[in-house]
């Protein structure tokens, strides 16, 4: 059975809903979320500017341990601009699946606590030639990039030893070349300018990244889990 990653926006009834749906917890891998907006940056800091997300980071405290309380585990994203002391405030609190884009981070990382989880964030925007050149022991989990979404061939291609994430669901385009001024946009208009260059190359789904239900099935042998966006 494939597992799911599924994301955390700070909403307030995300936890009264799920914990009503105990049925879907075992295909539930992880629930990723940003770390707190001073530790690092990460792809869901758009939500920074919600009125739900949390005002003082005791605040962002309490509303990880209430996430705790589901019993499944967080995976907390700490992208860019992440310190080894930072990802040591969230272990300390019991967290232990990351998602960054360091190898060097993760390297001392997995060297500290070799109990934890690391995986290289969609944000590395890995090739072929990247996967199968690089080293990338240090990593548990591999997010492939939207482009290997068009490309099941490559996918059943891509060494074996790495275990790999799709991201099924994104309707970006498949060879999105604005992905950084969309991720880390730091403003609304920055993040409309580049999600206005993407829409430009789409014309129908065909051109996205985005992975029909009935299809996931023909990615199953050669991926670990997906995540949704």
């Amino acid at each position: 059975m494939k597992q799911y990653e599924v994301p955390y926006n700070f909403s307030y009834d995300f936890v009264p809903k799920l914990s009503r749906r105990r049925e879907l917890f075992s295909y539930i891998r992880c629930i990723y979320l940003p770390a707190w907006k001073e530790d690092a940056t990460s792809t869901r800091q758009d939500i920074e500017t919600r009125e739900e997300y949390p005002k003082s980071y005791d605040e962002y405290v309490l509303r990880l341990k209430c996430l705790q309380q589901l019993g499944i585990p967080l995976c907390v994203l700490i992208q860019r601009n992440a310190t080894l002391d930072a990802l040591e405030r969230y272990y300390a609190l019991g967290i232990r699946i990351f998602t960054i884009s360091d190898d060097a981070l993760a390297i001392a990382a997995k060297s500290r606590h070799p109990d934890i989880s690391v995986t290289l964030s969609i944000t590395s925007a890995l090739t072929e030639s990247d996967i199968k050149s690089r080293d990338l022991s240090m990593y548990d989990h591999i997010v492939l990039f939207y482009w290997f979404s068009r490309h099941l061939d490559v996918v059943k291609a891509l060494p074996e030893k790495y275990r790999y994430i799709l991201i099924p669901n994104a309707d970006c385009y498949w060879n999105c070349k604005w992905h950084d001024a969309h991720w880390f946009a730091t403003t609304r208009e920055a993040e409309m300018a580049a999600t206005s260059q993407c829409r430009k190359c789409i014309h129908d789904m065909r051109d996205t990244s985005y992975v029909e239900p009935e299809n996931l099935s023909y990615f199953d042998p050669y991926i670990d889990s997906f995540l949704r966006e």
